[in-house]
């Protein structure tokens, strides 16, 4: 997805307004909401980090293009199947604005605290803002649907920039949301480039409880994307969804190969021997190791849809409890 502006993408006057007056304006245009701390200029940073190394090499510097475009690609099917014409969009966590660009002819919004991004994005015909999720500057009910992809593990406040999301949110509108899966958190304790990267993991149960339990909102669906090996404690061994696609796998290995025999009965299965035997096949039988994965690994992400209920009055007696 390029930067240029798309053929036919309108730069008119937003609908929605701002529910307060910006800190400031910059001179390209973008209305500066969040206050500079440790914690924007963190993402600050980040953002030059990325934009140089796409910049120089075309590459982006945290994730491969195929994982990238892979995401977004899930995402996006999710979202044409969802957006409906004359919906007003909101994507919270914009980015260079990727998702929206498939939309031009709706009218689209979009915050980060990164300025980089912002006054890339804005070339899109996107309404930015530089403002923090935890307290996004637009009236109550503005969107019908409302984005946020690979953000909500970054941000300081869950349960507040959710709510926030929840607010602007019109009644009968809808969140789409991509979160990582079931992450090992132990390597961003240790990771030291950057202060803030990912602070919370995440499991489908624990978001819905939040979604549906806390916030009020309504399940549709949810859509992992990425099946990916990191190790036994996110690998799916049991209950195995297709236990004999997984047996016609192993069958073909050889029989001496450490680890099949108790893969292959699911009994004396430890989290060792089991990533002895991922790593002996994916360097002598690469082919089964992507079949293996396939079946077996947990996934690198989710996409999530909730629906806001149509009645404000029921939307509050559940929310309340």
């Amino acid at each position: 997805m390029s930067n240029k502006v798309p053929a036919g993408v309108s730069f008119a006057r937003p609908s929605v307004p701002f529910n307060r007056a910006p800190r400031v304006v910059t001179a390209s245009g973008v209305p500066v909401f969040a206050k500079s701390d440790a914690y924007t200029r963190n993402y600050d940073a980040i953002a030059r980090s990325h934009l140089s190394s796409l910049e120089r090499d075309g590459i982006n510097p945290f994730m491969s293009d195929e994982t990238w475009h892979t995401l977004d690609a899930s995402t996006l099917t999710i979202l044409k199947q969802t957006v409906k014409a004359g919906d007003i969009l909101l994507d919270a966590g914009v980015g260079l604005g990727r998702l929206l660009s498939a939309f031009p002819e709706h009218e689209r919004y979009g915050v980060d605290i990164a300025f980089d991004y912002l006054d890339r994005t804005k070339r899109l015909g996107v309404h930015v803002a530089l403002a923090s999720l935890e307290e996004l500057p637009y009236p109550d009910a503005a969107f019908d649907c409302v984005i946020s992809t690979d953000v909500l593990e970054h941000v300081l406040d869950f349960y507040r920039a959710t709510r926030e999301i929840e607010r602007v949110l019109k009644p009968g509108g809808n969140f789409v949301l991509r979160v990582p899966l079931e992450e090992d958190m132990s390597v961003y304790y240790d990771y030291r480039e950057f202060d803030y990267v990912h602070v919370r993991r995440f499991d489908l149960w624990s978001l819905r409880l939040h979604f549906e339990r806390i916030l009020g909102l309504e399940y549709v669906l949810d859509a992992p994307v990425l099946p990916t090996y990191r190790g036994a404690s996110t690998s799916r061994l049991r209950p195995i969804e297709d236990r004999e696609a997984v047996q016609n796998v192993l069958t073909a290995l050889p029989q001496d190969l450490p680890g099949r025999a108790e893969l292959m009965a699911f009994t004396g299965l430890t989290q060792e021997i089991f990533e002895a035997f991922m790593n002996a096949v994916s360097i002598h039988h690469p082919s089964d190791y992507n079949r293996l994965v396939a079946l077996l690994a947990g996934y690198l992400e989710i996409n999530m849809v909730f629906k806001k209920p149509p009645s404000p009055e029921g939307h509050r007696q559940r929310s309340n409890i």
